[in-house]
């Protein structure tokens, strides 16, 4: 953790725990957050709102969470992560989905009649089925990790190996999602 960098959880007022519910972290952001907020009647400061804000951030999703916790304790977190076996093959899977969406994108893009819009429609639901099925099994993924934060609170080794799937696994649940989005719109 760089030394201009505080914890986030002492700044929340928070226990330093990685099993800490969610609503516990929205819960202590919006109290402190409504306190120091510059619009606050001659009390609100905008550096301390600022804080707030970031530490939020820095606890708000399990990767995030759990790379600050190990910040805190001194861990090096490695750059780059390998791909075991499962996640390489979960990489390919997630590529060639996004590949599709973008192929399908880019026809709703050029689809501008509405007889055009309608011949895509049956290939609209079947391209969003699909990311929103991969988004569940993703989530699935984050949560099972989730739900292991209090045994890797006892095995830092572990904990890092649990950063290096959640990774990948948020971010391409991020990416996923930016698709769905486009496809909704």
């Amino acid at each position: 953790m760089a030394a201009a960098e505080k914890n986030a959880f002492e700044i929340l007022g928070l226990p330093v725990s990685l099993a800490i519910d969610p609503a516990e972290i929205e819960s202590a952001w919006q109290g402190l957050s409504r306190e120091a907020h510059p619009d606050n009647a001659g009390s609100g400061d905008s550096d301390r709102a600022a804080e707030i804000n970031r530490a939020r951030e820095m606890l708000r999703t399990p990767g995030a969470r759990l790379r600050h916790w190990l910040e805190i304790r001194g861990r090096e977190i490695p750059r780059n992560a390998s791909l075991n076996d499962k996640l390489m093959t979960q990489f390919s899977e997630v590529g060639a989905l996004l590949a599709e969406t973008d192929t399908f994108l880019e026809k709703k893009k050029a689809a501008t009649s509405a007889i055009a819009k309608a011949i895509l429609a049956e290939e609209e639901f079947a391209v969003q089925k699909s990311v929103q099925e991969k988004m569940g099994d993703l989530k699935s993924q984050i949560d099972g990790i989730e739900a292991r934060f209090p045994e890797l609170e006892a095995d830092e080794d572990e904990a890092v190996r649990g950063l290096e799937r959640l990774r990948f696994v948020e971010k391409w649940n991020a990416q996923l999602q930016d698709r769905l989005v486009a496809i909704l719109m």
